[in-house]
């Protein structure tokens, strides 16, 4: 489960969900958002805060946001791939 869906099921603010896991209000924003980068220890606030709910893949899959997808076509002779490259 991603952060924006946690706080979104469960009906909780990012300035509430910040005060749990030592983060202001707008950090929460942007990560919610995947415009903030987090270190492991971050994460791991963040999952426990969530008791499990939010995984580290939510994260990731968060912060993807600014990852473009690469498709190959079959024809290439590559079989067809979907690859993700994060910009930075």
């Amino acid at each position: 489960m991603t952060l924006d869906d946690y706080l979104t099921s469960e009906d909780i603010t990012a300035a509430d969900f910040g005060g749990r896991v030592g983060l202001s209000e707008a950090s929460i924003s942007r990560i919610r958002k995947g415009e903030q980068n987090i270190t492991r220890d971050v994460m791991r606030r963040i999952i426990a805060a969530s008791g499990g709910k939010i995984s580290a893949e939510g994260l990731v899959l968060q912060h993807s946001v600014a990852a473009s997808l690469i498709v190959t076509p079959p024809s290439s002779g590559k079989g067809g791939e979907i690859s993700a490259r994060v910009s930075a």
